[in-house]
């Protein structure tokens, strides 16, 4: 079968033609996602991810290119929402603030 044959019977649930697919892809999928974020572990997590929309959402693809094109998008989708993700994070200033239980904290001392 071709991608795009087991594609369309991904969109009927057929758990078979998923495993294959599933089996094809993953290889390309995982370079692909390792390229962009340049983070081998990180891209094995977004390859679950993304197959799993795959099987969630194999009746949305729409049959214009071929279906290692369409999975490709779905996971530069994920790999740029992951990196947003991530810069989002190491932009926000850690803080912590004064320590309540400092000795030093003059609103502690007796009065």
């Amino acid at each position: 079968m071709t991608d795009e044959q087991l594609l369309t019977a991904i969109a009927t649930q057929d758990a078979d033609a998923f495993g294959e697919f599933f089996t094809r892809l993953k290889p390309q999928v995982i370079r692909h996602l390792t390229r962009i974020g340049r983070d081998a572990v990180v891209a094995e997590d977004l390859a679950q991810d993304v197959f799993f929309r795959v099987w969630e959402g194999a009746n949305q693809w729409s049959g214009k290119g071929t279906a290692g094109s369409w999975v490709r998008t779905i996971a530069t989708n994920f790999a740029l929402n992951h990196l947003r993700t991530v810069k989002r994070r190491r932009e926000q200033p850690l803080d912590p603030g004064p320590d309540p239980y400092s000795e030093d904290d003059e609103t502690l001392a007796p009065s």
